[in-house]
């Protein structure tokens, strides 16, 4: 898949497959979390706390020992460990069938892998002096707390301290669908 076909591609199970040995266990599991979070009012409690820990392991926030007890609390949370671009694949399946618009699911899941995964056909970087203490803070927040609708309010304080990136102002002040792993966010962070 290429640039062009990866920005038109209404198709996640293609999507994945073109990851194949080119994403980061980490982005995979987070896409994993995040179509589980798709389905989040379906999800039994012990199913919910698994996803957030799998999140949390993918960060290196928690040992695979707590997170494999996790896998153990739910099937929300078997489905995020699985890590095979196959296994990926299943998930994102199975979240779309069950969602009441498998069409609709399909493209919401198309755009969480751009969220995450475009830097793969458009590597971005981030100037040392856009890193305040301020958008550190904020980006930091945005990402702990799932509060992706505040992007915007951190596009302006990246604007603010210089950044003039088109691509990073115009993904921050997106209001398209953003996840744990958001390429912006994980570049603010150093994540990448």
């Amino acid at each position: 898949m290429n640039a062009t076909d990866w920005v038109a591609c209404t198709d996640p199970t293609r999507m994945i497959l073109s990851l194949d040995g080119r994403a980061q266990e980490r982005k995979l599991r987070l896409f994993n979390a995040a179509c589980c979070r798709r389905i989040w009012i379906s999800l039994s409690g012990g199913s919910r706390q698994a996803v957030a820990l799998i999140e949390r392991f993918a960060d290196g926030e928690v040992s695979a020992a707590r997170a494999i007890d996790a896998w153990h609390t739910g099937v929300a949370a078997f489905a995020a460990w699985g890590l095979s671009v196959a296994n990926v694949a299943s998930v994102a399946s199975n979240a779309a069938q069950a969602s009441a618009d498998y069409a609709a699911e399909c493209l919401a899941q198309c755009e969480v892998l751009r969220d995450l995964f475009d830097t793969l056909y458009w590597p971005a970087t981030a100037a040392p002096s856009w890193r305040t203490p301020l958008i550190t803070s904020m980006a930091r927040t945005i990402y702990d707390e799932h509060s992706f609708a505040d992007l915007p309010i951190l596009a302006d304080a990246l604007e603010e301290a210089g950044c003039e990136d088109e691509v990073i102002l115009e993904h921050s002040r997106s209001r398209g669908l953003h996840a744990r792993g958001c390429w912006c966010l994980d570049l603010l962070l150093r994540k990448v």
